[in-house]
């Protein structure tokens, strides 16, 4: 009734509209700016980005090839196009770049409050919302929680597979089949050891798996799977968490790698060898975490404290940095808790990750296959892709431990993927770094800027018609990985065009896994792709 008698005067309602549009076009106007104001030796695009919308549009010869009403429909820019057009606006966007962290400055110091990524808990702990999600969350193995997983997402993406009994299932199936034994390890998020950051209890430290996490074990034990859980452990040590990341503590890691080694001794039978001779050193390290990047406060900022850490590299016999080993026992498929102190992009250093400290517990060599991201399904896929290019990493493997982060189980993708056993006959790959030109058919894109917790991500190139310039000899068709993002900026590589002619220095695969394997990667969609020689690649101008 109120509103019913309420008398708006010309003058107000003129102002409040006017208010509205201003406020409507300043985002526009600011952006248009800024771009143009950069200058133009900084500009790698001839107009502002809005102007890309025009991209969406059909070309001339397009719509003259109209002969149909449908033809007309088939004009009409996808959904995934608009979509992925207004997030390029938004991570582009001058005026979100400058508001936005000075605006979450203010809400975290004073509020205390997080964002959609990132929440702020007592006495500095910063914790990841899937982590919670995970803690605080229905059952994953509940009928509603499946059926809602499933019914999520945009449309034009793979509807995910969110249980992960199949998936595990299959693994332990192809590996018996193998004479290998599988150990399932799954890690604990901080929310599950650590909840009373969070928690408005009277320091209770109490565990707070999901309601699924008894379930899933009891049917991994039935099904003869051994798993190795590390919850008791990670319990059980001091500061077993870093403060601002997503991650275990070196200390609580390396002591998790020793109890695991004993494990594998013990419980699945692996005869112990003489002393590979490794060492370890010691090396102290500042950084600020995962999830304070995601905060994303302004630059120069106090309000995290950065965090004093002791990793301990390990070393082999000759004192040279440790590395993979392809003809070890015990094969390693991991996540980012595998790659936390290995990757030094990751800024918690290098050499001293969860393979180097589980190699040196057990004295021999380990084979490592770790992705950040993806721990549900990336891992298991990189392995299945190699058994299908022929590249068999299973061969002489008695062991293979299989490291995840719980928050998996309530989130991830549990894709089943094939082990061919025996392999595929092994392709022919050239030796060598090659410069070559050829047609990108194909690209996998990367996730936007600042929402994932890695500021770090591969991209992968189908290429075809590729000739060598120099160095080779090549194939005339491969996948190439290349930079897709760096520092959470997306690389110039992103804006490559499907049916362009890219000029590139090519490794083999092989030759640059180490340095470039452990990183965040996004795959083809096109499984054929996976017989196909696989090159590190970098754009050449």
């Amino acid at each position: 009734r109120d509103i019913g008698a309420t008398t708006v005067t010309r003058w107000v309602s003129a102002s409040l509209i006017g208010a509205f549009c201003l406020t409507m076009l300043t985002a526009g106007v600011v952006q248009h700016v800024a771009e143009l104001g950069s200058g133009a030796e900084d500009r790698t695009r001839a107009w502002p980005q809005p102007y890309d919308v025009f991209h969406l549009f059909p070309s001339r010869d397009e719509v003259a090839a109209v002969r149909s009403p449908l033809d007309v429909l088939r004009l009409a820019p996808s959904l995934q196009q608009i979509t992925e057009f207004e997030d390029a606006l938004e991570d582009a966007s001058a005026l979100d770049g400058a508001i936005l962290p000075r605006a979450q400055y203010v809400l975290s110091r004073y509020l205390g409050l997080g964002n959609e990524q990132a929440y702020l808990g007592r006495d500095g702990e910063l914790y990841y919302r899937p982590d919670v999600d995970y803690a605080i969350g229905r059952g994953f193995l509940d009928a509603a929680h499946l059926a809602s997983r499933t019914a999520g997402g945009p449309s034009w993406e793979d509807v995910p597979s969110a249980d992960p009994l199949p998936a595990i299932r299959s693994l332990q199936a192809a590996l018996a089949a193998r004479g290998i034994s599988l150990v399932v390890a799954p890690v604990p998020v901080k929310p599950v050891v650590q909840p009373q950051g969070l928690a408005l209890a009277d320091g209770s430290s109490a565990v707070a798996h999901n309601p699924s996490y008894e379930g899933f074990m009891a049917a991994l034990a039935a099904d003869g799977i051994r798993v190795f859980d590390a919850t008791p452990l990670l319990t059980a040590t001091d500061d077993p968490y870093l403060r601002t990341d997503t991650h275990w503590t070196p200390r609580a890691m390396a002591r998790t790698a020793q109890a695991l080694a004993a494990f594998i001794h013990d419980e699945v039978g692996l005869a112990a060898r003489d002393s590979a001779g490794y060492g370890r050193g010691s090396e102290e390290l500042t950084s600020t975490g995962d999830v304070a990047a995601m905060l994303k406060l302004p630059a120069g900022s106090d309000l995290i404290v950065p965090e004093r850490v002791e990793i301990r590299p390990v070393t082999t016999s000759t004192g040279a940095a440790w590395t993979a080993d392809r003809a070890a026992r015990v094969l390693l498929l991991g996540d980012s808790f595998t790659n936390i102190y290995s990757l030094g992009a990751m800024g918690w250093g290098e050499g001293a990750g969860f393979a180097e400290q589980l190699s040196y517990a057990l004295h021999e060599p380990v084979d490592r296959i770790a992705l950040n991201a993806g721990g549900a399904y990336a891992a298991r896929q990189e392995l299945s892709q190699a058994l299908a290019r022929g590249d068999d990493r299973l061969a002489g493997k008695e062991v293979v431990v299989y490291q995840f982060a719980v928050r998996e189980l309530h989130s991830g993708d549990w894709r089943v993927y094939d082990m061919p056993s025996p392999p595929a006959p092994a392709a022919r790959a050239g030796h060598g770094q090659a410069v070559v030109r050829g047609e990108l058919v194909a690209m996998s894109t990367p996730p936007r800027p600042g929402t994932v917790p890695y500021p770090d991500c591969v991209i992968a190139f189908h290429m075809t018609d590729i000739e060598a310039e120099n160095g080779g000899p090549v194939p005339g068709e491969a996948v190439v990985f290349a930079w897709g993002m760096r520092d959470n900026e997306w690389t110039p590589a992103t804006s490559a065009t499907v049916g362009a002619q890219l000029r590139l220095r090519l490794t083999p695969w092989a030759a640059a896994e180490e340095q470039y394997g452990g990183y965040s990667r996004r795959e083809l969609d096109d499984e054929d792709t996976w017989l196909l020689d696989v090159y590190w690649g970098e754009l050449i101008p």
